[in-house]
Parts: structure tokens; sequence; C-alpha cells
């Protein structure tokens, strides 16, 4: 696409992002569209073709939320960290409830069984959650082959021939499959091609030196800043970082490396064999970025942009629409006297005025002409105009607007987008649609109307998705009246066991109920499908007693055991539960296997 069209299709940053960092607001209503660039792209739509991989509209709020409050926010002057990871989540849950006491340490949190870190949680001088930083850490390098030899390539030093490990599967009960791997000198040749190139994947977790256990080292961190320092220092997947510490105070930073790019920026695949691009290594733990006790009291990060553009390293490109972040900002202002309670029922926020906007544009051609033509819409203003914000089970109203969202970003975005599927046949349109979205419906230009053969105008094209919305409701839902589009009734969990369809009426056993859920993609309680709150923690350093802790279904991974689901109804109805141990209910002992074979007894 011509770059204008990319930097309109892909903005740099949102609204709410702008405003939480104090950047000159950049509204939708004012973002440029390029309108003779996309006009000469425009294609009318294939109705034969599959389209429903070119433009991915859900998903847009996924994430986590994490955020600290200072004692000046709290009733008692201690420090709350509040952390709610949002996966897909099945059974068994990825994470396991640990309580760890050794030494003079004595953790609690959240372990992925297997990896021994602590991932969340407190040390009690510390606690320390994660979000996802949705940064850029990964780079195909496109490959120069020989004209001549295509088992050499081009480098900075000469041409090299590719080097080639065999890689051996095993197969219970079948034979063993072989995987032979061209390596590079920057990673492995990717078994699909991009645009037609040859490419390598340089990828930070291929890198020995830049994955370790170095979050291991929390388990000594006596203040934040012990905390940061151990955080920056640690290798592994770049997360963002939100920290509390007994004496009250508050952080974020990044945790993980972040590469320094010479020569380019990571947003398009370049070769590297002239030396003119590369990475020369990553920033250093001291050039990380870092909040420590803002004047507001607080730190929120929700997958968002979270430093200015006068950062010098790129950090990602695609970060998520800062709506959650804002939200969850706009709350905390004018919170007082906060205790773990009110933390917790924040990580529940089932608000979304994220979708105010979509329900302004269906308002607007909800007229009277429009309503007396099609009697049928009389139900369908009443339910859009009386929705409230709030992403409720019972709302149909928001279901609606929900559906409406979908239709328009596949309608509008279609008609520019089939160059990119010629070029690539995986292609698809994803990420922040709402910003270039808006300032397309807010400016209606006649030469960027969809399908300008089949409507009039803008408002038969709106009216026209907005019936399509209901229509496609209606008909997923075995043609259920207006009144069985209740959001409960769409938005259920979704928590099933990989085994759950072995045999007939296993998955009754094996899954989780499908209850109805408030919450929605683009809320602080995230809600979609599968993608939710794998757990949910609120916890003031050494306060262990106070701290809430929620994950889905239960610590066991048994389905006959007690313990497989008994987690499962705090969670699913926000009910809170404590973070610290009961009482022993079971003991296991484990014993070295020199004293169980000599008869000894184990220390």
């Amino acid at each position: 696409l011509p770059a204008e069209v990319m930097t309109f299709l892909v903005p740099e940053t949102d609204h709410y992002t702008s405003t939480l960092l104090n950047e000159k607001v950049s509204h939708s209503s004012t973002l440029a569209i390029p309108v003779q660039a996309l006009a000469a792209l425009r294609r009318q739509p294939d109705r034969s073709a599959s389209q429903a991989q070119l433009v991915k509209s859900k998903h847009v709020g996924v994430g986590s939320n994490g955020w600290a409050v200072n004692g000046n926010k709290t009733e008692d002057g201690r420090a709350i960290l509040a952390n709610d990871m949002h996966l897909d989540v099945a059974v068994p849950n990825l994470w396991y409830r640990v309580q760890l006491r050794y030494d003079d340490v004595d953790l609690t949190g959240m372990v992925v069984p297997g990896v021994p870190v602590v991932i969340v949680g407190t040390n009690r001088y510390v606690a320390w959650g994660m979000t996802n930083v949705e940064g850029d850490f990964l780079d195909l390098v496109q490959l120069d082959i020989h004209d001549s030899d295509a088992n050499q390539y081009r480098t900075p030093t000469g041409w090299r021939r590719f080097e080639t490990r065999r890689e051996v599967i095993a197969i219970k009960g079948g034979s063993d499959v072989q995987v032979d791997v061209k390596d590079t000198i920057w990673g492995p040749v990717a078994q699909q091609s991009l645009l037609g190139h040859s490419v390598a994947v340089h990828w930070i977790p291929l890198d020995p030196h830049a994955v370790d256990l170095g979050l291991l080292n929390m388990d000594r961190a006596r203040s934040l800043r012990d905390g940061i320092d151990v955080m920056n220092r640690a290798s592994g997947p770049a997360n963002n970082v939100i920290l509390a510490d007994a004496d009250g105070h508050i952080g974020w930073t990044y945790t993980g490396k972040i590469p320094i790019r010479r020569g380019f920026d990571g947003t398009v695949s370049v070769s590297w064999a002239d030396g003119r691009s590369a990475w020369t290594g990553y920033v250093t733990p001291g050039d990380l970025p870092r909040i420590v006790d803002p004047p507001s009291g607080f730190v929120v990060s929700a997958n968002n942009r979270m430093v200015g553009k006068e950062y010098p390293y790129v950090i990602g490109h695609g970060f998520v629409n800062g709506y959650r972040a804002y939200r969850i900002t706009e709350r905390l202002q004018t919170m007082r006297n906060l205790k773990e309670a009110d933390l917790f029922n924040l990580q529940l926020d089932a608000t979304s005025r994220f979708y105010e906007f979509y329900q302004r544009i269906a308002m607007q051609i909800l007229t009277e002409a429009a309503v007396r033509d099609t009697p049928d819409l009389l139900g369908v203003r009443r339910a859009i105009e009386t929705w409230h914000g709030e992403a409720d089970d019972g709302s149909i109203g928001f279901s609606l607007l929900v559906r409406f969202r979908e239709v328009l970003a596949q309608s509008l975005f279609e008609q520019f987008l089939w160059p990119c599927r010629d070029r690539e046949r995986t292609f698809a349109y994803s990420g922040d649609l709402d910003t270039p979205m808006r300032a397309l419906l807010i400016e209606q230009v006649p030469q960027l109307l969809p399908e300008p053969d089949r409507f009039s105008g803008w408002p038969a094209f709106l009216l026209n998705a907005l019936n399509e919305s209901v229509h496609q409701l209606k008909k997923e839902n075995g043609g259920a009246s207006l009144d069985g589009l209740r959001w409960g009734h769409m938005n259920r969990v979704h928590m099933t066991h990989p085994l759950g369809g072995a045999l007939p009426g296993l998955h009754r056993l094996l899954d989780m109920p499908e209850d109805e859920q408030p919450g929605c993609g683009e809320c602080v309680r995230v809600m979609s499908g599968s993608l939710t709150a794998s757990q949910r923690l609120v916890v003031s350093p050494g306060r262990h007693d106070l701290g809430i802790l929620h994950m889905p279904g239960g610590q066991s991974g048994h389905p006959l055991s007690p313990h497989y689901r008994d987690q499962q109804r705090f969670w699913s109805e926000g009910i809170p539960l404590p973070l610290s141990a009961g009482l022993p209910i079971h003991t296991l002992t484990l014993v070295p296997s020199h004293a169980a074979h000599s008869g000894e007894q184990p220390a």
C-alpha cells in the first residue's frame, strides 16, 4: 500500500493513549484521511470469496491490566497492587497458586507449572504484576540467495552456505518424523516465504544470552528500587512490570530484552546483507524507562504505549488502543481511601464508553423516517437508545453495537485491502482499527463510500450495516427474536479441556460451565469467548492476609478431585477469594531416592 495509506491504517497512537501521555491529542476526527490514495485502491468485494480473515475486528482490547496505588490513595498509607492477565483460558488453568517458604523468604503468587519463577506475586516486601508490552521483538530478515547456488546467501562478510540441522520428532505408535531446518547467522529460515522472498527469523528467544531465570532474584528484593533493578536485568520475554513495596512506593518499568536496531525501525522486512541494517545489541538496564511514585499517586499499564516519542529506542508499532488504560485511570483519579476490595471491584468494571461513538452513529441513522419504513427497527432503536454504557449480560443494545462495529470494520476496510491479499494470501488487517475507522465515519467522504453502485450515500450504507448486524445475530442464534439477543447469551466463557471431545459426553465432565458473563474485549473486565482474566491478584506487600487471588477452574488438573473446579464459581461470579493459603488439607512429602532405598528417614 502507499505509505500515506499505511500511515492512516496503522496509526502511531490513538486519542486515549495520547491523552494519557499528555501528548498533543490527535482525536480521530482530525486524523488526516488520504482520500485520493484510498479511492484509487477501492475494489468491490468479491462475495464469492471468503472475507472472514481479511479484517480482524475482534479482540481489539485484549491483553492484561495492571496498576498500583501508593500510600496517598489508600486509607492507611499502604501501597496496593492489582493485576489481571488476559489469556485464552482452558482446563487445566495455565497458572498454579503457590506459597513458598524457605530461609527468610515468604513468596506467594502464581507460577507456570514446570517453571520455577513466581511470575506475579509478593515476597512480603515487594509485590509485582505483569502485562504484555505488545512490542516488536522479532524481525524477518530478507535473504539474498545466490543466483547460481541456492545453498548460499549473502552476508556483510561475503557469501555463506546455509547450515542444515535435522530435528527428529518421535511419534507414539508410529514412525519418527524428520524435519530439516536451514540456519543462517541471523536465525533459522522460515518455511513460509514473505512476499516471495525467503526470510530468516531473528527473534530474541532464539538468543541464548537473552533468556534466563533472572526473575528468581525477586525473592530477595526488599524495596521498590530492588525490584526495578531485578526486573531491568532479567532476560526473557519483555513485559510491562508494575511494582509496589511495603513502604508505600509504586513504580513501572520493563523487564526482558529490548533490541537496538540500526538502519531500520522494524516496520518492514529488509535485507541485512550489506551490514547497514542490523541489531546492535539490547537496551541496557539503566536505559530502560521507569516511572517511580508519580504525582497522580498511581501507575497503570494495559498494553497501551507507555513511552512518548522522545524515547530513543523502538519498542513497538502496534500497541493496543488505550481505552482500557484510560478507563482505569479515569476511575483511579476519583477514588480515595482505597482498600483491596476497591481495586478488586475495579478489575470487574464492565463499563465500555468505547462504544458510545458507535451508539451515536446508530442513532443518527435511526430516524423517524427509517423506523417508519422498517418497523422492525423500532425495537432496535429502543435497545440502542437505552444502552447505558455497560457491557452487562442483560443488555440487547450492547450486543447490537458490538456487531455493528464489526460489520462496519469489514465493509469499510476490505475495499482498500485487496492489493495486500493479492500479494500475500495470508494477509489480514488487525490492530487499532478504531482510530482510522472513526475518522472515516466522522468525515463520511463521498469518494470513499463502500459499494457506491449499491448505496445512494453514507446514511443508506450505515442503515444497511445496522440491518445486517441484526440479521447476523438472529441467524447465529437460531432465528431468535430481538429479545433473545441479550449480551450474556452470546458472551459466555469457553473453558474446554483438550480431551473434552475425545468421547461423547466427556466434555461435561472435563469442561467448565459456559456461564453468561458481563464484560467485553474493550472493558477492564475483558471477556470475549475464551479470552478473559486468567487470574486476578490484589495485594499489599506485607499484608498477605488482606490479599485477593482469583483463577478459573481449580488447583487440581484431575477431574475427580474436589479441587478441579472449586474456584470456578468465585471467579465467574466475581466473589473474592483469599490470597494466602488456609489450613493444610493434604501433605506431600518428597523423599530423596537414596534415603528411600536405604530406609533412612528424610531430613
